[in-house]
């Protein structure tokens, strides 16, 4: 019996498609959930997925799963909500179960006084270990030029112009929190930021007003969440919402937006 015998080029080609297929059915999924949330967002600019497609495959295996985690935190956030009655909990606004879902999903419990400091118009940023973003809200894409696709296949240093001073004062304020402080802390920081790869090239000024650490299960220090607020300006100085951004863990690479 004759065997087919497929050429290897042939098979990696298949798999790079098949990871590209499944890279654009989560974000379409996320897309969706953006949708029924009143929020819109651009998934990707071109369907054959370019900026993905140029990655290699270790790459891809990764921004695949970074996709799939926000992914699940956002359908998390729609079965808590689902379930939860107005009434069921003290953290009953949708803004509010969004950030409570993530942080259940990362395992991460914050301060008391967190949700106080939260408003319906806050951003919410997560950030791993590195500093690198892993985690933001729907609200975050309003002050965002960049696509679902460009957002998970750029890493910060690639979407945004650095700003080492800005960078400094937070590693200040997160050796403050890897000390022991254990309160939310006013910091009021400065920071602007420009887009490097997106179409439209934004600057978003970001005025960071408070810090506040992050514990996991055993309560030891695991990182923390800055809540701002920000402008966008795009030539007709816009108003954007306001930022939060959460950090997992300390890392002096930590960047913010």
């Amino acid at each position: 019996m004759a065997l087919d015998i497929i050429p290897k080029g042939q098979i990696k080609h298949a798999n790079q498609s098949d990871a590209r297929l499944m890279f654009e059915s989560v974000l379409n999924q996320m897309a969706q959930i953006f949708l029924k949330n009143g929020r819109s967002v651009v998934t990707f600019h071109d369907k054959s997925l370019k900026v993905f497609s140029k990655l290699s495959v270790e790459m891809q295996k990764k921004v695949s799963t970074d996709a799939r985690v926000y992914l699940e935190t956002l359908e998390l956030f729609e079965k808590i909500e689902s379930e939860t009655k107005a009434t069921d909990l003290a953290i009953n606004q949708g803004y509010q179960m969004l950030l409570w879902a993530a942080l259940k999903y990362f395992g991460l419990r914050p301060t008391s006084d967190l949700f106080g400091y939260l408003t319906e118009d806050k951003i919410v940023e997560v950030y791993d270990a590195q500093g690198l973003q892993i985690w933001r809200n729907f609200n975050f894409f309003s002050v965002c030029g960049y696509s679902l696709e460009e957002m998970f296949c750029y890493t910060w240093m690639e979407r945004y112009e650095r700003n080492d001073e800005v960078m400094l004062q937070i590693g200040a304020l997160m050796s403050r929190l890897v000390s022991g402080d254990r309160e939310t802390i006013h910091c009021g920081i400065h920071n602007q930021l420009r887009e490097l790869k997106s179409s439209e090239k934004l600057i978003i000024d970001a005025h960071h007003e408070f810090i506040s650490p992050l514990y996991n299960s055993y309560n030891a220090y695991s990182g923390f969440v800055v809540i701002s607020s920000a402008k966008l300006f795009t030539g007709a100085n816009q108003a954007a919402s306001s930022v939060v951004s959460i950090a997992s863990n300390a890392s002096s690479d930590i960047n913010l937006m």
